[in-house]
C-alpha cells in the first residue's frame, strides 16, 4: 500500500476521533506523542519477531499485526505533522531497529528546535525521508514472510475506527493515544493468512 492510500484511512481516523493536527501551540506534544507511538510500534514489533514460530500461525499473525501497526502510525505522524512527501530519498536500506533510530534522534532534535526556522524546515524533510526508510523496512519484512500487508492494514485500520466506548465516548490515555473500549475486539488477521 502506497503511502497516499495510508494517509486517506489516516485522515479518516483524524475525522473520526476529531484528532488535531499540529499547531505552534500542540507542536512539541505531538512531535512527542508521534516519536512515542513509533518507538512502541517497533518494540512491539521486536517482540513479536522474538515470539515468531514458522509452525504457528499465530505468531504469524501477531508479527503482521505489528508489521501494519507500524506503517499506520507512521502514516499518523505524517499526517499530524503535515510533512510533504520525502522529496529526499535515503539510498540505503536499513533494517528496521536502524530506522527506527534514525526517525527517533529526529523526533527528538526537533522537539528541542524553535518552530518556523529553516532549521525546521530542514529536519522535516529528513523525517520524511526517516519515515519512507522504516516504512520499506517494513514492507521488506512483509514480503520476506509473505504477508498481506495491504490487507492487514486495512483489518486494523477497520478495528481502529471501532474505538467508542460503549458511552458513545472516547476514551484516551494522557499521552493522546485512544484506549480501547472493553467491547472492542482485535483485528482478525488470522483469516487474512488462512485465507
Amino acid at each position: 500500500m502506497q503511502t497516499p492510500e495510508i494517509l486517506k484511512l489516516i485522515a479518516e481516523f483524524f475525522d473520526t476521533y476529531s484528532i488535531q493536527r499540529v499547531t505552534p501551540q500542540t507542536r512539541n506534544d505531538l512531535l512527542a506523542r508521534c516519536r512515542n507511538l513509533i518507538a512502541e510500534e517497533v518494540e512491539e514489533v521486536r517482540q513479536a519477531a522474538d515470539e515468531y514460530r514458522p509452525d504457528v500461525l499465530s505468531t504469524h499473525a501477531a508479527l503482521l499485526g505489528e508489521l501494519a501497526d507500524v506503517r499506520y502510525v507512521t502514516a499518523y505522524a505524517r499526517h499530524a505533522l503535515e510533512l510533504e512527501p520525502a522529496q529526499l530519498v535515503l539510498s540505503y536500506d536499513a533494517d528496521m531497529a536502524e530506522a527506527n533510530d534514525l526517525v527517533l534522534d529526529i523526533f527528538a532534535y526537533l522537539e528541542g528546535t524553535a518552530a518556523g526556522g529553516e532549521d525546521e524546515a530542514r529536519m522535516r524533510r529528513k523525517l520524511a525521508a526517516a519515515l519512507d526508510l522504516l516504512d520499506r523496512a517494513v514492507n521488506r519484512a512483509a514480503f520476506v514472510h509473505s504477508f498481506p500487508l495491504d490487507a492487514a492494514i486495512r483489518t486494523v485500520h477497520a478495528a481502529n475506527l471501532a474505538k467508542v466506548w460503549p458511552d458513545g465516548k472516547i476514551h484516551k490515555r494522557e499521552d493522546g493515544k485512544i484506549l480501547k473500549p472493553p467491547t472492542w475486539t482485535p483485528p482478525d488477521l488470522l483469516s487474512l493468512l488462512a485465507a
